[in-house]
């Protein structure tokens, strides 16, 4: 069975924060694309370290969600940024969303 997880990603001077949502896992990196796969090589890593565990741990570390604050706010921020955002140059903040499937 595969999961879809929710996650974001945003671009501030220089420096690329992704975070899956639905497991609590974040990375920074230098690049959107660096972020983006050092974030599904961490779920990757997660998610297969969590399936190791017993049934009931492996439910508790698989359906762990960031804090209820933590998934508004980049939903928020997300769906903001998507409704006002500005031509390229003139935002020194870039933001992106994205899914990603998991065997979970």
């Amino acid at each position: 069975m595969f999961k879809t997880l929710r996650c974001f990603a945003r671009g501030y001077d220089g420096k690329y924060e992704a975070i899956c949502i639905d497991l609590d896992i974040s990375v920074v990196a230098g690049s959107l694309q660096e972020a983006q796969r050092c974030l599904n090589e961490a779920v990757e890593m997660y998610v297969h370290a969590a399936i190791e565990e017993r049934p009931e741990v492996a439910k508790k570390l698989l359906s762990r969600r960031a804090p209820w604050h933590v998934r508004m706010g980049w939903i928020w921020s997300f769906a903001l940024h998507m409704m006002i955002s500005r031509p390229a140059g003139h935002d020194r903040t870039m933001h992106a969303g994205y899914e990603m499937a998991c065997p979970a």
